[in-house]
């Protein structure tokens, strides 16, 4: 998808489907099938079809986080862990290795869901701080 479509699509922040996290130095998963997306109300089956642009802003920590398709019993997620320069890279289906992304302090991050393999969210915070975050498009 081009991204001209989805700019044109993209919606304000709407009562009822924004939400917000307390951040702390614990990882924790997040169901994203259980909240309002796109225009899709969680009660709806073909929720699970859509491709929404998310976005994220970080308040007063940094935010760190990956998204799965899996449930995790104990999720786990290491900033502090990286491949050294020069190093190999190795696929880890397993995800040990808890690698993730991170959203500054402050800053606001916009990523394209694909709901069917981006239902899980796990989060953490370099401290203490809040995630606001919202489905900023309608289905594609």
């Amino acid at each position: 998808m081009a991204v001209q479509p989805v700019i044109q699509s993209a919606t304000a922040p709407i009562r009822g489907a924004c939400l917000a996290l307390t951040l702390d130095a614990t990882a924790r998963e997040y169901d994203l099938n259980a909240i309002l997306m796109g225009g899709f109300d969680p009660s709806v089956a073909a929720r699970i079809e859509s491709h929404v642009l998310f976005r994220m802003q970080s308040i007063g920590a940094i935010t760190y986080f990956y998204f799965g398709v899996n449930h995790d019993a104990a999720p786990h997620l290491n900033e502090a862990t990286v491949v050294a320069a020069g190093g190999s890279l190795v696929y880890d289906a397993e995800a040990t290795a808890a690698m993730c992304f991170s959203i500054p302090s402050g800053a606001t991050l916009d990523v394209w869901l694909d709901r069917r393999f981006d239902r899980y969210m796990t989060v953490k915070g370099s401290g203490a701080g809040t995630l606001r975050m919202y489905a900023a498009s309608l289905s594609q």
